[in-house]
């Protein structure tokens, strides 16, 4: 399975650095680097709260931006001894914090949730379909309303994954996937209970190119949307939508949805 880029190195750059470095550039700021460390992803619920997740060599990694500084705050692992990663977060609230990615442990590599209830972290037990998972994107729309995605190792080929909040559990919903052989999902976002859309990347074979791969919930259902291949093909890493007439997915490629195709 692939490795997903980072979208945040371990050195920080937000705006919220901005008040030394003028108008129109971007401070370096953060806690010291910690060799081996890297953070993965990013959320601002305002200007004065601000999270970022990854991992170092000593465990888990979550930071959080006050205004001021950014601060180290203890995350358990739960069941992974060996080794966990979190490659994404995203917030519905203050108090209500969603992180995702994978642990490790015994030859298993299983989906690792996160809750930050305002006060501390905990895991939150997640589906795993089977013994090679993991979630590398999480979008929080309400309190009672999340998504992950992320891939599994189905029988014979690399299967997308879609896992729900439903205010209670985390459960797995069907998707259709692309019936490639290979299919990743690595961004998810929505713009509110029915209209989510999520973005990766499918090959046909271990020797085929990559081609971009996009999913859309309409509040009953997952079913794969038919999305160009500029060039020949290419990933997608990320997905922001705006509006239902008004969504952007990045990677190899930056493609728009208008309300009608992309």
């Amino acid at each position: 399975m692939w490795r997903r880029v980072s979208i945040a190195a371990t050195l920080i750059l937000v705006s919220a650095c901005l008040q030394s470095g003028g108008p129109q550039s971007f401070d370096v700021c953060g806690p010291a680097p910690t060799v081996g460390a890297s953070l993965w992803g990013a959320t601002a619920i305002s200007a004065s709260d601000i999270w970022a997740v990854g991992a170092s060599q000593d465990g888990l990694l979550t930071e959080r931006w006050d205004g001021q500084r950014w601060t180290s705050i203890e995350v358990p692992v739960g069941p992974w001894d060996k080794g966990a990663d979190l490659y994404a977060v995203s917030a519905a609230g203050p108090r209500d914090v969603w992180a995702v990615g994978e642990g490790h442990k015994n030859g298993q590599n299983g989906t690792l949730i996160e809750h930050w209830d305002g006060t501390t972290w905990s895991v939150v037990s997640s589906p795993n379909p089977s013994y090679i998972d993991r979630l590398t994107a999480v979008a929080a729309i309400s309190e009672n309303d999340a998504w992950a995605v992320g891939d599994y190792l189905g029988p014979g080929r690399t299967e997308p994954l879609i896992e729900h909040w439903n205010g209670t559990s985390w459960n797995v919903v069907h998707t259709p996937g692309s019936a490639a052989g290979i299919d990743v999902l690595s961004g998810v976002s929505g713009v509110d209970a029915s209209d989510v859309w999520a973005v990766g990347s499918r090959k046909d074979s271990d020797s085929a190119p990559l081609r971009t791969l996009i999913e859309h919930w309409d509040g009953s259902a997952w079913q794969v949307v038919p999305s160009p291949d500029p060039r020949g093909g290419g990933q997608l890493d990320s997905v922001r939508a705006l509006s239902a007439d008004d969504v952007w997915a990045v990677g190899a490629h930056v493609i728009h949805w208008d309300g009608v195709s992309w």
